[in-house]
Order: structure tokens, then C-alpha cells, then sequence
């Protein structure tokens, strides 16, 4: 059995403190810090970071982020890369807000650190791919082991909301109207669309429609909240768990978005989803089987596909039969294994 030790190369609080307040900049978003960015945080948890490795004396390090080359084996886990940023930099800069000469810098910093890994493990396909092309990495040192839900999972009894209230004697089906969004970077994952979507499906519905928006701690848009939408702010990781299990369909059109554990999630609980058609969202969102994908922000295109969904028996019940192998597949426990299994074959061939 291996020992696993966890290493924060952070810098000090007091450090941290006085890099934000010297790297605080105005941005799209209102005031934001660069210090995580900067060179003076760079080297200083580069520097914690290898005096970490060099007191535990491991025999292989797991990196989550690229701190530096610790002088024995080691690993990388990634859901994007920099080379990835950089060349789709006019597009993503505006949700990522970080300068291209600090994208150039730290992409360099990874193709150094891609020159002496083991192996990267990425979180997506998608992203695996996108390595194996653009990237100097040798193909065999890549793996996609997928990302672990972080909600609430459901019991081994859970059934799904729209099938659970679903009236047998109604001829109709169930009578599905729940929407759910959840998203902390509001506009990144596209909760704009998804409020405006939602006003022009309710005006047209035959039911009475909900969106539950939580994430962020503010309403993010100008005026009132419109009729229909429960706003709940910043949730907890439980009370997300309990509205997938309170909803009927989860709609996330991402703009930039290089997983997306929620859609898992959501998933997991048996609920169809909508997202958009980029990044590894097709690889977890099959349209026709368990939910939908957008490509433009294009408000009618989306509320019309809400409602195709929300109206498709089909992809519930694939959503229902297939909730189970999502819950074992995307697991932290499944991820684990899979690079466990690759670190232990190099540390103990």
C-alpha cells in the first residue's frame, strides 16, 4: 500500500497577502488580484515547493498544477494547458484575464516541465488530444483519467426527479418544468444565455417553468430578478447535491469550460444536460442521449432545445439507466487508481 503525503507549496499568508494587494488591477469583472500570476509568487512556491519535496524525501511526485522539476519521478494533472490558452488566446483572454506575456511565460515553464514527466494525466480527452498535437510531449506520456464529482452523490436508491414525481395515470408523462443552473463565473459559463433563454421559453410554455440559478453571490445582471427564477447565491457543496436531485434539467453553455464536473454531477443524479459544443463538453454530453448541445449564444436556439429536451422521454430514461456507471466512473477513488497504477509501474516496475 503506498503512503500518500500531501505537500502545500503555497506561499506564507503573510506573503500572499501583500502579492495581492500589490497585484490588484481593474478588470471586466470588477477589481482583481494577478499575484498567483506574478514572478515574486512564482518563485516563491517553486522554492517551497522543492524545500517540501526535499524534507519528505518521496520516491514520485503527483503535481496538481506545475510547481517545478523535484528531482525524482514525477507526475502532472491537468484539465488545460497553457499552449492550449495561447493559441486560442483572443477568444478565452476576456474569462481568463491574464496577460499573454504571463500565458507565454508559463507555457514555457510547462514545456520545460513536459521535457522530464512521466506521465501528464488530463482530465479530458479532449485535452489529451489537444497535447498530442500541439505539444511537445512524447503521445505515451499522456493519459485521460477523467475528473471526480464533488456534490453530494445520490444514494443507491435515488431515482430521479422526473421520473420519481412523474403521475402514472397522466397520458402527458411527466410533467418536467425544473431548470438548473450552476455557476460561480456567471458570464464564463454562459449564465446570461440562460436567463434570457429561459424568459423566452417561459412567455411560450404550456407549464409553469423554474430556473434555480445559484454560484454566484450577487445577481450578476442589471434590474430585478425575473419572474420564475429562484436565485440562491454561493451554495455548499451538499446543498448543490440536493438541487440536482430537485431538478428536472441542468443548462450550462459554457464559453470556456476544459471539463466540467458539474455536468458529471448532474449526471450522476439522473439529469439531463445542456451545454455547449467546445472544449470536452462532447465528450460527456451525447445530444440525443442524455441531453444537448449548443454552439452560438443564440438565445431562441437554446430555449427552443430546453424545451425539445425537457419533452424527449428517451433521454430520461437513458439518463436514469446510465446515472449508476457515471456515479462509478467519475469517481475520486476511480481517478486515483488509474494514476496510481501508472506511478506505482515506474517507482516499482
Amino acid at each position: 500500500m503506498a503512503e500518500v503525503v500531501t505537500l502545500d507549496p503555497r506561499p506564507a499568508p503573510m506573503a500572499a497577502a501583500l502579492l495581492k494587494g500589490l497585484y490588484m488591477r481593474p478588470s471586466p469583472y470588477g477589481w482583481r488580484s494577478l499575484w498567483k500570476w506574478s514572478r515574486p509568487a512564482e518563485a516563491l512556491t517553486e522554492r517551497r515547493f522543492l524545500t517540501l519535496v526535499r524534507r519528505s524525501q518521496p520516491d514520485a511526485v503527483l503535481q496538481i498544477g506545475d510547481y517545478g522539476d523535484p528531482g525524482v519521478p514525477f507526475f502532472l494533472y491537468q484539465d488545460l494547458s497553457f499552449g492550449t490558452v495561447e493559441r486560442r488566446y483572443e477568444e478565452l483572454a476576456r474569462y481568463m484575464w491574464l496577460p499573454l506575456d504571463v500565458v507565454k511565460r508559463r507555457r514555457a515553464h510547462q514545456e520545460h516541465l513536459y521535457r522530464r514527466v512521466e506521465t501528464v494525466f488530463t482530465m479530458s480527452e479532449w485535452l489529451a488530444a489537444d497535447l498530442r498535437q500541439n505539444s511537445c510531449l512524447d503521445p505515451a506520456r499522456i493519459r485521460a483519467v477523467g475528473g471526480g464529482m464533488n456534490a453530494d452523490v445520490p444514494p443507491d436508491d435515488y431515482r430521479p426527479s422526473s421520473l420519481r414525481h412523474a403521475d402514472p395515470g397522466s397520458s402527458s408523462g411527466p410533467d418536467r418544468s425544473r431548470l438548473l443552473f450552476i455557476g460561480r463565473d456567471f458570464f464564463r459559463k454562459g449564465g446570461d444565455l440562460v436567463v434570457d433563454a429561459f424568459c423566452r421559453l417561459r412567455r411560450s410554455a404550456d407549464r409553469e417553468l423554474s430556473l434555480t440559478l445559484a454560484g454566484p453571490q450577487r445577481w450578476p445582471l442589471p434590474g430585478s430578478i425575473p419572474e420564475g427564477v429562484d436565485f440562491r447565491g454561493e451554495v455548499s457543496l451538499s446543498e448543490a447535491g440536493a438541487l440536482y436531485q430537485e431538478s428536472d434539467l441542468f443548462v450550462m453553455p459554457s464559453r470556456f469550460e476544459p471539463f466540467g464536473l458539474v455536468f458529471v454531477e448532474a449526471l450522476s443524479h439522473g439529469v439531463p444536460c445542456i451545454g455547449r459544443n467546445d472544449f470536452a463538453m462532447p465528450e460527456l454530453i451525447r445530444p440525443g442521449e442524455n441531453g444537448a448541445l449548443v454552439s452560438e449564444d443564440d438565445a431562441d436556439r437554446l430555449a427552443s432545445t430546453m424545451w425539445s429536451v425537457l419533452q424527449d422521454d428517451g433521454i430520461y430514461q437513458r439518463c436514469d439507466r446510465d446515472s449508476e456507471a457515471i456515479r462509478r466512473k467519475f469517481s475520486w477513488e476511480s481517478v486515483a487508481g488509474m494514476m496510481m497504477s501508472d506511478i506505482t509501474a515506474v517507482v516499482q516496475p
